[in-house]
């Protein structure tokens, strides 16, 4: 065993004392010895770390060293030379540092606790900070207010402060307001001013000496507690000695602070006062701030059509017994938030978010006054859906007459063109309607010359359709138009104006130049001629004389030639016979240029507003521009090679200037790899590019509107046509879900300058009136998200990352899960009939079904529903969304999936079924609106029903008139249709489409931004009390709130579209008395009907012999769709309780028996999606556990496509005969 060595006992030490010294230190003694405590440590002890390794003396023996020193081993001096005593002079050095210290500290004591704390360099540090930054802000403060107020604002003083602080480069504590640009901005500028003015200079002086003692105070406890605790110093000692030095430190600058302030305060108002009002003139100056191209500050806003004029009582909702109870407010919408009776929304604000979002599916108080909101955003961008569904059904029609198979289709199943493809698959020649569509662009954007009238028809009709778009987003101010244009050319009439004066200004005084000149050689030769007369005159007078009569000749001829000049053409014909000095020739000469250039310019815009511009070649046709990612990701040499030889011809690009707030030309680098690098950049920010509006990367084609809204890549749409998205269909479609929102806003509001409107001009426009109603901030963040919430939803995009891949998973696991889940949709869509009972009389509907016999009636009511801009469900293939939320709502999907996805909602034939409903409603309404506008326009009295009816759809007795005088077609029993392509009041017909469009969404039920809750759409927003406890930022937009986005936040909602809109515009109808009288028992009777086949239908023999009759009748009401939102949850808390095993209390069972599964339970929670991944979790652990038939059934119920309503019997029998195989290898 090794010995073991003991310390050897230590004799014991006097007591160290210091001897008094009796001499008080100077305030720079105390300055150097506080100096010394408060740096000395943190250098010292971090020496040890950063300085090269000392080595060790094996044979120094320290404690002697201690003992030879007169110092104790176990004193902290002791401790600290141990410590560090690796030789004797780095033990020497130990020894001489503690004792500086002792010295400091005997120093300090000596000097009295006034002059100690007075010559703390850190406290020095702090009082400096706070006089440079009261300095600062007060200089900066002046120089603002002069910015606005002038220099007779300022003294002399003042002036020569702001030239200091300038010299010095101090920057401008305001200057960043200069930049601001949106309406949140400025408000939180404008609070931060505020804020300021009210606070006192002792207020100020209390905030800032506390912050600055925070810090350097803080830096030091920082350092000094680190090496306390790597030191000797107790753990609990060295923190509470850091405290209680911070505690001090703070105390003794908030004191000193809030004095120093106070002072100035009483001693210096008028100084306190010049600052406050600079920052006042600042505030005012907001109004004011960012005046260039698309940086303007918020302004007020107006509607299109005046605001009704109600009460705040109007606006509440009809039927308060129930829109005010739990079953009705359980789920959130942005409707029922804002419209609420406590929402603290004034009665304009509310009236301007109905503008946005209303969609008719409820009633409010107003519509039993025959008042209505108007139309909205939402309703007319819906409607202007019939411009695009127009063309696609115009050239598919010319398609039809060349095609070899014709147009033949069922139910706008397009049969006809799928034979087409097939027979092109199988290599015959044949002509689809795809491909008849792209020749059609490629004629039209390459301004080809069409060789049939097939050709012509189509590209006319294509032409008219964009050139229209064209004009409408002239008129609202969203492109640079004809009203430039018109300027533009009034400008240069007046320029041709000014060359033509100037040009007569010369002439003028070339005249009176000549004029006078004649006058003087005349005035010199007559006395000679006199004298030559009478005397006669000498050789040297008659060679004066004779020069006199040349040079009156010369100049009479010149006088002659200019009174023949009518025009710069013949001015400059006699340009060397006029005698025109030097600089006038050179005049006429660039005159005669610049005229020339100006009329080329007056002839070319004169081009552009007779429409003879593309004809002349000035501009290619308007073409919205869509690149397709995936062809230039296939040859993106190619792409590259085009843009470098774009941008080598045209070096010039507009770009925003922030000094001068306007968009300025700018020549960029013609070096070969600058081009190259700019045309990689270029086709790199096209490949990332999230376009939200469908003006970020949609282009309309060269010599189109100068805007930079419109200008990213300002290359002609023929130079790359080959790798854009140039199918018909895709086209029409994308562009009209783009645009059409974008121009109903622009066209709904408008700034008081007549501008189109921002969602940042409405909020600020909101927030105004909410402040001056005296509501709180609160009520005003809570209103303003709900406004930009609905934005989003109906102008512009949720999902701001709609291509990312956790997006592309969530839209993955929907279409699995629908592919699994609904296939049986098209039968439980038949109970949408039911609703046709809701709003028309029953002889109404008898009649509409009995003009049937005329064959011609239901496809000219179709035709009629898609010009509403309704009923392009097969057509666009958006099925789906009857049921849940589309994610990417992208139009130019075309892969495998969404193929897949089209065929499986045609062979379930939801389609086919959501498609016959809406025509047939639309038949019924047609005849139901017009009945009713012309029996207000006889003055006929209306039911209660009736003026609700009319109100709700934005139809008053004005415009009652106008729709009673457009032609209609009767059937012989007196059945009403509509025949609207020979209306012509546009009005009118604007007015008559969006309430049947409105009218047939809210019975063949589609969930609108007014049904569902934001969530759906895969974002939220998280007061900032609770977002602020998981580390959330507050948004950039929505004050008060942070910003919750992900996809995956709208997998609970899968397949509630139909339910929550069927909560409003069902459920809520009945609880309104919305329904028309006597058809409320029809309605329930035949939904019931409905939904009792539906349930018979979906249930195999053995199941529906077995269930009870109370199962039946609640089944049966659940597939009504009269409660659908609260027979769901029912059936959900069934099913949770069955998971929980939780005794069911209720005579009802689930839809589905399953054994207890917490974990299962849990997990449906988040919706159909989890569900559906979740079976893969029960497979496996049933084959884990052995149980191979019951994994065996649920892997076969896990298979995609194959649970359609037709396959269904043979799916069974397969997953039971699986199953039962299965079961023998248990």
């Amino acid at each position: 065993m090794a010995d073991i060595k003991l310390t050897p006992s230590f004799p014991t030490f006097p007591e160290k004392t210091f001897p008094i010294v009796e001499p008080e230190p100077s305030f720079l003694e105390t300055l150097k010895a506080n100096t010394k405590q408060t740096f000395s440590p943190m250098v010292e002890g971090n020496k040890f770390y950063i300085q090269k390794p000392v080595k060790r003396d094996l044979g120094f023996d320290v404690i002697k060293f201690l003992e030879k020193n007169n110092i104790n081993p176990n004193s902290p001096d002791g401790k600290y030379i141990q410590s560090y005593g690796f030789n004797e002079e780095a033990a020497t050095n130990a020894r001489d540092y503690r004792f500086e210290m002792s010295e400091a500290q005997r120093v300090l004591e000596s000097a009295g606790f006034v002059k100690s704390v007075l010559a703390d360099p850190v406290l020095i540090s702090e009082l400096i900070a706070i006089g440079g930054t009261y300095s600062l802000v007060k200089a900066m403060g002046k120089k603002q207010a002069a910015k606005y107020l002038g220099k007779d604002f300022l003294s002399p003083e003042d002036i020569r402060q702001i030239k200091k602080y300038e010299a010095e480069k101090k920057s401008d504590v305001l200057e960043p307001f200069n930049e601001l640009e949106t309406p949140q901005q400025i408000e939180n500028a404008r609070k931060a001013v505020v804020a300021t003015l009210n606070e006192t200079m002792a207020m100020k002086g209390l905030r800032v000496a506390n912050a600055e003692a925070a810090f350097f105070e803080g830096t030091y406890n920082t350092f000094t507690l680190a090496n306390d605790l790597s030191g000797d110093t107790e753990a609990d000692q060295a923190i509470r000695d850091a405290m209680l030095r911070q505690i001090v430190a703070q105390s003794v600058s908030s004191v000193l602070g809030y004095g120093i302030g106070k002072v100035i305060d009483i001693q210096q108002p008028k100084q306190a006062e010049s600052i406050a009002k600079s920052f006042r003139e600042t505030m005012e100056s907001f109004d004011n701030l960012s005046k260039g191209v698309n940086a303007r500050p918020p302004e007020k806003v107006v509607t299109e059509t005046p605001l009704p004029s109600v009460t705040t009582d109007d606006l509440l909702f009809e039927g308060e017994w129930w829109t005010n109870s739990i079953f009705y407010r359980a789920l959130p919408t942005p409707v029922k938030s804002v419209m609420g009776k406590n929402s603290g929304a004034t009665k304009n604000v509310k009236l301007r978010f109905m503008r946005l979002v209303n969609d008719g599916g409820v009633l409010f108080k107003l519509n039993q006054l025959g008042k209505s909101f108007g139309i909205s955003v939402f309703q007319e961008a819906g409607a202007l859906s019939g411009r695009w569904g127009n063309v696609y059904n115009q050239i598919h029609e010319i398609w039809g007459e060349v095609s070899p198979q014709g147009n033949y289709q069922i139910a706008d199943m397009q049969i006809s063109n799928t034979v087409a493809k097939i027979q092109k698959l199988r290599g015959r020649e044949n002509l689809t309607f795809e491909d008849f569509g792209q020749h059609v662009t490629d004629l039209y954007i390459h301004n080809k010359t069409p060789t049939t009238d097939a050709e012509k028809k189509a590209v006319q009709i294509l032409k008219d359709y964009f050139d229209e778009w064209d004009k409408l987003l002239n008129e609202v101010g969203l492109l640079g138009g004809t009203a430039s244009l018109v300027k533009r050319k009034a400008n240069v009439e007046t320029r041709i104006g000014e060359l033509d004066n100037t040009f007569n200004d010369i002439i003028i005084t070339n005249r009176d130049f000549l004029e006078k000149e004649i006058a003087k050689k005349t005035s010199k030769i007559e006395p000679l001629e006199v004298q030559f007369k009478s005397r006669g005159l000498s050789d040297s007078q008659l060679a004066f004389r004779n020069s006199l009569r040349e040079e009156l000749n010369e100049l009479s001829s010149a006088l002659e030639a200019s009174y023949r000049i009518q025009d710069i053409p013949t001015g400059l014909k006699y340009l060397d016979n006029i005698k025109l000095s030097s600089k006038q020739k050179d005049a006429l000469t660039n005159i005669d240029k610049h005229l020339n250039e100006m009329k080329d310019r007056l002839d070319n815009l004169n081009a552009y507003l007779d429409g003879t511009a593309v004809e002349k070649g000035l501009k290619e046709n308007f073409f919205p521009r869509y690149f397709d990612k995936r062809k230039i990701l296939a040859n993106r040499a190619e792409f590259e090679q085009r843009l470098i030889r774009h941008y080598s011809r045209q070096p010039t690009v507009w770009d925003w200037d922030p000094k001068t707030k306007r968009y300025i030309q700018v020549k960029l680098d013609t070096d070969a790899d600058a081009v190259a690098r700019r045309a990689k950049r270029t086709t790199d920010e096209i490949l990332e590019l999230t376009d939200d509006d469908g003006f970020v990367d949609g282009y309309f084609g060269k010599g189109r509107s100068k805007h930079l809204m419109h200008r990213s890549l300002d290359i002609p749409n023929s130079e790359v046509s080959d790798f854009m998205v140039t199918d018909l269909k895709q086209i029409l479609i994308a562009y009209n879900e783009k645009i059409a929102p974008k121009y109903a806003f622009a066209k709904q509001f408008r700034t008081e300058n007549g501008l189109p409107a921002t969602i940042d001009d409405i909020v600020f426009t909101n927030t105004k009136e909410m402040r001056g109603a005296g509501r709180s901030q609160k009520e005003i963040d809570r209103v303003n998200k709900e406004f930009y919430g609905a934005y989003d939803r109906i102008v512009g995009r949720v999902l701001t990352k709609p291509d990312s891949a956790s997006t592309r998973v969530a839209q993955w696991l929907q279409t699995a899960t629908q592919w699994t889940y609904l296939g049986g949709a098209g039968i439980a869509a038949i109970a949408d009939f039911a609703n046709i009972f809701l709003d028309h009389q029953m002889k109404t509907i008898f009649k509409g079904i009995i003009s049937l016999a005329d064959d011609n009636s239901l496809t000219l009511q179709k035709k009629e529903l898609q010009k509403a801009g309704d009923g392009f469900e097969l057509v666009g293939g958006s099925y789906h969304m009857k049921f849940m939320e589309s994610l990417s709502n992208n139009p130019f999907r075309t892969g495998a999936t969404d193929r897949i996805n089209d065929a499986f909602y045609k062979f379930n034939l939801l389609g086919q079924m959501t498609m016959t409903a809406k025509t047939f409603e639309s038949m019924f309404r047609t005849h139901s609106i017009i009945e009713m506008t012309q029996k207000l326009a006889r003055g006929d009295s209306l039911t209660k029903f009736e003026t609700q009816f009319l109100a709700r759809y934005n139809i008053n007795k004005r415009m009652a008139k106008r729709i009673a005088k457009q032609p209609t077609q009767t059937t012989k029993n007196g059945f009403i249709l509509g025949n609207t392509d020979a209306w012509t009041d546009q009005g009118a017909l604007e007015a008559f489409q969006t309430a049947l469009r409105s009218g047939v969404m809210n019975r063949i039920i589609m969930g609108t931004p007014a049904d569902k809750p934001l969530a759906m759409s895969g974002k939220t927003y998280l007061p900032m009390s609770l977002a602020k406890e998981f580390g959330l930022k507050e948004s950039k937009r929505v004050r008060g709130y942070a910003e919750l986005e992900h996809p995956f936040l709208a997998l609970p909602f899968t397949f509630y579209t139909y339910t929550v809109g069927a909560l409003n515009k069902v459920t809520t109808n009945y609880a309104q008395g919305g329904i028309r009288g006597v058809n409320m028992a029809v309605h329930s009777a035949v939904a019931m009907f409905f939904g009792y086949n539906i349930v018979k239908f979906r249930t195999p023999d053995y199941a529906w012999n077995e269930m009870d009759i109370e199962d039946k009748i609640l089944r049966s009401f659940d597939f009504s769709g009269l409660a659908a939102f609260h027979s769901d949850m029912l059936y959900r808390s069934f099913e949770m309780g069955m998971a929980f095993d939780i005794e069911n209390p209720t005579p009802f069972a689930p839809k589905f028996v399953e054994d207890p599964d917490a974990l299962g339970g849990v997990v449906s929670i988040f919706g159909a999606p989890a569900d559906y991944s979740y079976g893969f979790v029960k497979t496996l652990q049933d084959f884990a556990r052995g149980e191979y038939g019951e994994g065996t059934e649920q892997a076969v119920k896990q298979i995609p496509l194959i649970w359609n309503m037709f396959l269904k019997p043979y799916t069974n029998k397969l997953k039971n005969a699986l199953g039962d195989f299965a079961e023998g290898f248990e």
